[in-house]
């Protein structure tokens, strides 16, 4: 079993495949992620992209989009991944560079969620 020093800010299954995984900060200043897909030993490197606010005057929150470039082996892959952000509800959305096909994950940053 793998464990990783850092907390999970957000656990995330994909209710049609059952993959699951969880997103860290990779700790450093300039808002990179990493993801670790359950059952696989390495966690993928996300470089931050960019952010999107949109406010809503009728909400509490407003939502953030923050993109990332997936890094493998130190290399761009092409595979984007963006984290939609709304009152502690997360949504990843994975674009795997070979097919352009999306994976979309949800979940929380509530510890009841992180049950691996």
């Amino acid at each position: 079993m793998i464990t990783y020093g850092a907390k999970a800010q957000a656990c995330l299954k994909n209710d049609s495949s059952k993959m699951e995984l969880k997103v860290f900060d990779a700790g450093n200043n300039n808002n990179d992620k990493y993801v670790l897909f359950k059952g696989q030993p390495q966690k993928i490197k996300l470089k931050f992209i960019k952010e999107n606010i949109k406010i809503c005057n009728e909400c509490s929150h407003p939502e953030v989009f923050t993109h990332y470039n997936e890094i493998i082996d130190d290399k761009l892959t092409g595979g984007m991944y963006v984290i939609h952000y709304m009152e502690n509800l997360y949504e990843l959305t994975y674009t795997r560079n070979s097919d352009k096909q999306n994976f979309v994950f949800t979940g929380s940053s509530k510890p009841e969620h992180c049950t691996w």
